[in-house]
């Protein structure tokens, strides 16, 4: 992988203004120039910011960012389990032993047979929707250890949604994740 850094050109008018630098990962090939990176990355922007159909086949290039300090990776992997406390508060079913937020490379949360949930610490950057779909898809396991009929009825009885928002996750690649 490679990973480009973009900032905006006042010279060019494709190019998408930030606030920060982003980080677009973009696989690297023997024939690819750096002009057609960079040309790739400013795209990648672009359909991020844009409501254009068209552009969100891109978003599937897209990939969180892990560039975080510790102390910021410690800041988020709190937030996240306060947020996991409230929302299991008003969760009426089984409690999972244990919930722990792991930065995890190819899972956005896994449930153990002995009940316990990690979460990925990526849940941090998506929108809570989606980190509530990911919690409840991992407490459904608490009933059903694997994902058949049963298991998808336990879903959508605590989230009728669950299809949209599986959908909208998938926008999201994991760093590490091809």
């Amino acid at each position: 992988m490679y990973r480009e850094e973009v900032k905006y050109d006042a010279r060019r008018k494709d190019h998408i203004k930030t606030e920060d630098p982003v980080f677009v990962a973009i696989r690297k090939t023997k024939k690819t120039k750096d002009h057609a990176r960079y040309s790739r990355a400013c795209s990648c922007l672009r359909a991020l910011t844009s409501d254009d159909p068209g552009h969100q086949k891109l978003l599937s290039d897209i990939v969180l960012s892990s560039d975080d300090s510790i102390e910021k990776k410690k800041r988020k992997a709190d937030e996240l389990k306060l947020w996991a406390g409230s929302f299991l508060e008003k969760y009426e079913g089984r409690r999972p032993k244990r919930i722990t937020i792991r930065e995890m490379s190819s899972r956005w949360g896994s449930c153990s047979s002995s009940g316990n949930i990690s979460l990925n610490l990526y849940l941090y950057e998506v929108d809570e929707s989606l980190r509530e779909y990911v919690l409840i898809h991992e407490l459904s396991h608490l009933y059903q250890m694997n994902h058949s009929p049963l298991f998808w009825n336990k879903v959508s009885e605590i989230c009728p949604d669950y299809r949209e928002r599986r959908k909208a996750l998938r926008k999201y690649r994991l760093p590490g994740k091809r």
